[in-house]
């Protein structure tokens, strides 16, 4: 069985989510499902696919059970996707015209942020309404500022890819 095989296998066994996984083994399974890392411009990496639902995640070691949650849902929606190109469905792309325009106005919108202790230190912050835009911090105050850089970095990602992006409920 191949290492990332391993990996995949490890981080979607029902019921567990591990705590000891590495940045660069959660790169690894993110990269094997086709999305590329984006150098960070700020405090996140940004793991992008066309069509997909970008993945902020800050380069911490061991990476919070949070994120490795989310690379969870990314094997299952591949899974998912696999199963549907078998069968012949199709997605629609879309690009937004004016992207800078448009990344602003999103930038501007009322999302709801929602932030909790972890248990393994720190917090979590994460926007309900942008899957996958999540992040942390050792402080309140940290994890209030990483959320608007991962909310920048998230929009940014979905613009470019053409993925649809929720309004704040």
């Amino acid at each position: 069985m191949a290492k990332v095989d391993k990996l995949i296998k490890r981080i979607n066994v029902e019921g567990t989510v591990p705590s000891n996984m590495h940045f660069i083994e959660v790169q690894r399974v993110l990269e094997w499902y086709g999305r590329t890392c984006d150098n960070p411009t700020g405090s996140h990496y940004t793991f992008r696919k066309k069509g997909c639902n970008p993945i902020t995640i800050p380069k911490h070691d061991p990476v919070k059970r949070e994120y490795v949650r989310m690379v969870r849902e990314v094997i299952r929606e591949e899974e998912a996707k696999a199963e549907a190109e078998a069968s012949g469905k199709e997605e629609d792309d879309i690009l937004p015209n004016n992207m800078m325009e448009l990344h602003e106005a999103y930038m501007r919108l009322p999302y709801k942020l929602k932030i909790k202790a972890d248990p393994e230190g720190g917090f979590i912050a994460w926007y309900p309404d942008l899957p996958g835009c999540l992040t942390c911090a050792e402080t309140l105050a940290q994890v209030k500022k990483n959320a608007i850089d991962a909310k920048r970095v998230w929009l940014q990602a979905a613009l470019e890819d053409g993925v649809h992006i929720n309004l704040p409920r």
